[in-house]
């Protein structure tokens, strides 16, 4: 099974960042920018088989450059980082370097989520008896809390007892949604839903997500993958 954090992968998404840098960067304004990362982005996730994402370019609170919005299923950037003044001149310029990172961080986490989506997947419901049945779309978004057409796709895609992603998968989901983790998220989620029921997704990010970053395996596995984007954009 191919995943992001094969060298290949890796590869293309820099290879296509530094060959389009010329033509998709200089001169184009920040939302073309931002759009040009997150095509190379989605590329990626086509790739290896999952749903793309989508991009929101939007105010972001200091210090935060993106994040993965697991309900709409989108990759939030912060809109201060594509203007003239950082200083790119060139592809292996720092923060240009910084941002193929940032994006391939979040696309990470959204692909974590598409297996955790594939693992539950799996799981039976109960029926209006009472009897375990098969798992519907509208359950999955339900438990896990993204968008029902990811749900549907997780469907078609579910992860059987051999697959190669499942171990780790396990790790992540009882991060995220297990006992501790379901607890922690929902009570988040919980507090922070709006008059459209929509999850503050950064209300969530604040008062859980960094109080419980340090070791979370969801968090060290997309740190990890930055180390060879990097090492490739710099090469």
């Amino acid at each position: 099974m191919t995943t992001m954090t094969d060298t290949a992968c890796v590869n293309a998404y820099v290879s296509e960042l530094k060959s389009g840098f010329a033509t998709k960067w200089t001169g184009k304004s920040p939302l073309e920018r931002a759009k040009f990362f997150h095509d190379a982005l989605s590329n990626v996730h086509r790739s290896v088989n999952m749903p793309v994402t989508g991009l929101d370019v939007k105010d972001l609170p200091p210090g935060v450059l993106g994040q993965f919005d697991f309900q709409p299923w989108s990759i939030d950037i912060s809109n201060d980082l594509f203007d003239d003044n950082r200083g790119v001149v060139n592809a292996k310029s720092d923060h240009f370097v910084d941002l193929a990172e940032t994006f391939y961080h979040e696309g990470r986490h959204a692909e974590q989520w598409w297996h955790m989506a594939r693992f539950e997947a799996i799981q039976p419901m109960k029926g209006p008896t009472g009897a375990n049945v098969k798992m519907t779309a509208a359950e999955l978004a339900k438990r896990l809390f993204i968008k029902e057409a990811t749900c549907k796709t997780a469907l078609d895609n579910v992860m059987g007892g051999n697959d190669p992603m499942l171990s780790l998968t396990k790790r992540w989901f009882t991060s995220v949604y297990g006992e501790s983790g379901r607890e922690v998220t929902l009570t988040a989620l919980s507090l922070t839903r709006n008059n459209n029921n929509k999850v503050n997704l950064q209300d969530f990010h604040n008062r859980t997500h960094q109080a419980y970053s340090g070791g979370l395996p969801e968090e060290e596995d997309a740190w990890g993958i930055q180390v060879p984007v990097r090492m490739a954009m710099l090469s």
